[in-house]
Parts: C-alpha cells; structure tokens; sequence
C-alpha cells in the first residue's frame, strides 16, 4: 500500500533537515576554529571568516534555501569557528603549556657552564 507524505509532514522533514545543517556546520567551524588556535595567530580569523562565509552562502543557497535561514547558518559558522578559536583552542593551548611547564621545572637541570670562564 503506498503512503503519501502530507504537506506539514513535508515541511517538518525539510526544516528537520535545515536544523542537522546548520548543527553540522557549526560542529565542523568550532574544530575548524580549535585547530587553527593550534597553529596561528589571531589574525588568521580574517581569511578563515572569508573562507566560511563564502562555504556557508555556497551551502545555503545551493538548496534554494530562504534569504535568513542562509543568513543565520552563516552567522553560526562565523560564530561558532571564533569561539573555537578563542575558547576551545586558547583553552588547550594554555593547559597544554602549564602541563610543559610543571613538567619541565621538575627536571634536574644541568649545570650550565660560561663560555669564559672566571680565573
């Protein structure tokens, strides 16, 4: 027997599936975010944000998507890549480097030696 979807159940569907976009891409800018944190500087956001931007319109407007929901999808993308940035992978950098640094200061050191001697 063949059943035929209606219309709400259509729109449900189709919104269900904006919504798992929109998640995803934000998911994927937060990692995208945290490992750029890993490697660069802060000014590195100005390219990835042109980058995401231009990967966000491209994904929302691809299928025949409305004008805000693109405009909120790439607004989560950018938002969601600079707190990647700035919380999560600051946040990694600064307890990987208190790890490096406890563990370096129990270290024996090793007597340091003048390239010129006292007489």
């Amino acid at each position: 027997m063949r059943r035929e979807i209606s219309y709400g159940a259509a729109v449900e569907r189709e919104e269900l599936e904006e919504r798992e976009a929109m998640i995803l891409l934000a998911m994927v800018s937060l990692l995208v975010g945290a490992l750029l944190a890993q490697r660069f500087r802060v000014l590195v956001l100005i390219p990835a944000t042109a980058i995401v931007l231009v990967v966000a319109i491209g994904t929302g407007v691809t299928p025949a998507d409305t004008a805000w929901s693109v405009v909120l999808m790439t607004g989560i993308a950018v938002t969601s890549m600079q707190i990647g940035y700035l919380v999560i992978g600051n946040g990694i950098r600064r307890v990987l480097a208190g790890v490096l640094s406890s563990r370096s200061s129990h270290l024996p050191s090793a007597p340091t030696s003048a390239r010129y001697p006292a007489r």
